[in-house]
């Protein structure tokens, strides 16, 4: 029983068979008030618009990074990826290569809002302030602590896309040190840091307070002991909900059925063998020490599984993912001190940018691997990787705190939204001054938000500041457009 008030109240039920079908994504069925099931005509429809955000720590290598396609000259150039040899491809991206065609890879973009924030004199450095301003693009505010200054562009695309029975957005996973998500000024966004319970809580499991009231009879369960009690409960649901609708189906919306149930099975199998005691809440994490890689890598791949759930249940168009490499995930020197002995060094030491082009392989290993997951799941005429926008974006461009030429790489068409197989090395036309240098720039990161939020149906042609320093940053990245 669940307290609020003052009120015993019972928890909700697990799961509701119509919610259960409409959440997979069958756009073919319907439920009538004696649930039999009725077919809507919906062949070919339009595809769901998805973003999955996967951010990263610390930045690149560049010249590990970025490939050499031969480019000269200033201006902007656009490459096929598609012709490329995989033994042509950079020791980073190399693991994306299996994916040339559905890819978008980015150099020059720039980060004026952060450089001229430091400028002005911004309070912070730029791992803080950095990871503050990141998804927000404006200043980074301070009461107590730094934190972004507006809602972060996760949560902005998110409210935009919501819907009855829909969460926003879903942000899983660890900040590096300071916050990045935020719905408003100030104000962090909740996260899932432990990804049994980001799977408990798609799974619709019932999550307790904690502890108990005075006097109001023996305590409540645990929540292990709940999620325990109510796991086999939730797949026994699936497996018969699976059996009543099956029959039903045509032959492509029963395979739609079968996939998603796998989608739960596998989770389920790969949380029970994990030995994990699902303790992480949803509230915002402590801030986390930077140097710290624990055994989270395998957790990496969990929260891209869970958002290709969410994502394919359409419990929310919009994840965000911090990730974090486990122990063992890059060859770390002993002795030595990953921020300081090798981020901060990766210019000018070779063996601190061997450490560091070695952790960002790592990585690439992890989005290779979601990429995998993504293109095995159907889609409607194509898959979840086809009609999602995946976006590898880092905290910062170099391990020495670099705020020009971040790398990105983007994963999937959007349902034929964005062109693929390109690697785009943009012109630098735009000069800002920072704190300590002046810097040549191409397009903004606004510019790459602003490209996503009209995929997903805004109509906003800027997110964040709109001049820095005579620099406007307005419009999408025609590039990408299909």
């Amino acid at each position: 029983m669940r307290s609020k008030a003052g009120v015993r109240q019972a928890p909700p039920r697990v799961v509701d068979r119509r919610r259960f079908l409409k959440a997979l994504g069958l756009g073919a069925l319907g439920l009538g008030a004696s649930a039999t099931i009725r077919t809507v005509d919906a062949a070919n429809p339009a595809p769901i618009g998805r973003v999955l955000l996967w951010l990263t720590d610390h930045g690149t290598v560049p010249e590990n990074f970025f490939m050499n396609l031969g480019f000269s000259g200033s201006a902007t150039q656009v490459a096929s990826l598609t012709g490329v040899a995989a033994s042509d491809y950079s020791p980073i991206l190399a693991p994306l290569a299996p994916y040339a065609a559905k890819l978008n890879v980015i150099e020059n973009i720039g980060r004026p809002a952060e450089i001229d924030y430091e400028r002005r004199g911004g309070e912070g450095d730029r791992h803080t302030f950095g990871q503050t301003m990141v998804l927000t693009c404006v200043d980074a505010v301070t009461s107590s602590d730094i934190m972004g200054g507006a809602a972060s562009i996760d949560q902005v695309i998110g409210n935009a896309s919501t819907g009855a029975g829909r969460w926003a957005a879903r942000v899983y996973g660890r900040n590096h040190f300071k916050g990045y998500s935020f719905t408003g000024s100030g104000r962090p966004t909740p996260l899932v840091s432990d990804p049994e319970s980001a799977f408990d809580d798609i799974m619709g499991l019932y999550v307790p307070p904690a502890g108990g009231e005075p006097d109001a009879g023996p305590p409540m369960p645990t929540r292990a002991d709940l999620v325990r009690s109510a796991r086999a409960s939730v797949l026994d649901f699936a497996a018969d909900e699976f059996d009543f609708v099956a029959p039903r189906l045509g032959a492509d919306d029963r395979r739609k059925l079968e996939e998603h149930r796998q989608l739960v099975r596998d989770l389920e199998l790969n949380f029970q063998g994990s030995g994990t005691g699902g303790t992480g809440g949803t509230q915002p994490s402590a801030a986390c020490d930077p140097e710290t890689y624990t055994t989270d890598g395998a957790d990496l791949d969990r929260f891209g599984r869970l958002a290709s759930l969410a994502f394919s249940c359409d419990m929310t168009r919009v994840v965000l993912i911090l990730g974090r490499l486990g122990n063992g995930d890059f060859d770390m020197p002993s002795g030595m001190n990953f921020h300081q002995d090798i981020a901060h060094e990766a210019d000018k030491d070779a063996t601190a940018a061997a450490v560091m082009t070695d952790f960002n392989t790592a990585y690439a290993r992890h989005f290779a691997s979601l990429l995998q997951h993504m293109d095995g799941i159907s889609d409607g005429s194509g898959t979840l990787l086809d009609n999602t926008i995946t976006t590898w974006l880092t905290e910062l461009a170099t391990g020495p705190h670099d705020l020009h030429n971040v790398p990105y790489v983007l994963a999937g068409s959007g349902g034929g939204h964005l062109k693929t197989g390109q690697y785009i090395k943009y012109g630098t036309p735009n000069s800002v001054e920072g704190g300590w240098d002046r810097y040549d720039i191409g397009p903004s990161n606004a510019n790459l938000y602003v490209t996503l939020m009209q995929y997903m149906g805004m109509a906003d042609d800027t997110f964040g500041a709109t001049d820095i320093q005579g620099m406007s940053i307005r419009g999408p990245l025609a590039e990408l457009l299909a």
